[in-house]
């Protein structure tokens, strides 16, 4: 996501830009990251450098925990990061930036597009599903069972749980009399 503010870094400082994206692409090539962005971005210029602040939607790919489908699905950001700057605009003498701030590298272009791999990496869960009620593989051959049952026998009872097995079926069973009084 590349923004043009040459003219905002000549604007006093409070001097402001809004503006709509619509898949607007976002790529960092060392990391192989591209996505498309949609949303709304301010651009504030400070004292120290540019302010953006985005509400913006991607769509990021992930591999399913159960089944290991890949899927898309939306991904809100909000994102709030100063752009600071590597020169003073007014001595032009080198400024110190903490090495996790990110940077304007020129006066020209602010590119947002690795703080939108970094919002979107946080957002990313834990544990991805392609849809709630995915069934997952089987552990024995690795049929997906969202596309039906696999072949695979009925699982055989390890020696250690026979006597709980035991008793669950003598719980599950119906109560028979047997006669005496």
């Amino acid at each position: 996501m590349l923004f043009n503010i040459a003219t905002l870094l000549r604007e006093a400082p409070g001097a402001a830009r809004q503006m709509h994206v619509e898949n607007e692409p976002a790529t960092v090539e060392s990391e192989g990251y591209e996505r498309l962005v949609t949303g709304a971005v301010h651009l504030l210029r400070t004292s120290r450098g540019i302010l953006l602040r985005a509400q913006v939607r991607t769509e990021p790919e992930y591999e399913c925990s159960r089944c290991l489908r890949r899927f898309t699905t939306p991904v809100d950001l909000e994102i709030d990061e100063l752009f600071a700057f590597t020169r003073d605009p007014v001595t032009l003498r080198p400024v110190e930036v903490d090495e996790d701030t990110f940077r304007l590298v020129d006066e020209q272009y602010l590119d947002a597009s690795e703080a939108v791999r970094q919002y979107e990496e946080a957002a990313r869960p834990i544990r991805t599903l392609c849809r709630p009620d995915c069934a997952g593989l089987c552990p024995r051959c690795g049929t997906d069972l969202n596309d039906g049952p696999c072949a695979c026998p009925a699982e055989d009872i390890e020696p250690a749980w026979s006597a709980l097995a035991e008793l669950s079926a003598r719980l599950a069973a119906p109560e028979v009399p047997d006669g005496r009084s």
